[in-house]
């Protein structure tokens, strides 16, 4: 009896981790346009984005018309190309900008920055010069002169005020 459970649970596995090997998604391009392709090599997102970024938390950062959003892996749009520039998701959140310019020297500049969670909802506004995840879960946005840190939910734990940081003791060596 213990044998034959063994077995089962062996080719179960060996089912799963084939069908989740067969369901990593790669990015390619086609044609100047980028596409997903899976293991075998087959394409199975068209080629039809300017740019495209590997899957992170089951989406992809995918851009069309100078316009980011994000897909599934059944190249389904999850959140809509609107963003000016955008970074993949992380821990769930994902950078989105508004606002920013495009240079063929330095690439995308300026503009505002904000956060949002994989259903698209703003988490932290688009309203901030940067945007960066910090230690303990914290994220750091930055406008004028002053640090605000948010938890991962979007909620404004406390502001630091850069100025009088760099005019303090503990800026100095």
């Amino acid at each position: 009896m213990n044998t034959i459970i063994k077995t089962i649970l062996s080719i179960s596995f060996m089912l799963l981790t084939s069908y989740s090997i067969a369901q990593e998604l790669s990015v390619v391009e086609a044609n100047e346009k980028y596409a997903f392709e899976n293991a075998q090599g087959k394409i199975v997102i068209q080629a039809e984005y300017d740019r495209a970024e590997d899957f992170s938390d089951d989406l992809a950062l995918v851009m069309k018309n100078n316009k980011f959003g994000f897909i599934d892996k059944k190249g389904i749009v999850k959140i809509p190309l609107k963003y000016d520039n955008a970074e993949s998701f992380y821990e769930g959140l994902a950078k989105v900008n508004q606002g920013a310019e495009f240079s063929e020297l330095i690439g995308r500049l300026g503009g505002t920055w904000g956060l949002i969670n994989k259903e698209g909802k703003v988490i932290i506004p688009i309203e901030y010069r940067g945007i960066d995840f910090i230690a303990d879960g914290e994220i750091l946005a930055t406008k004028d002169k002053n640090g605000y840190i948010f938890n991962r939910k979007g909620k404004l734990i406390r502001i630091n005020d850069f100025a009088k940081f760099a005019e303090s003791d503990e800026f100095m060596d």
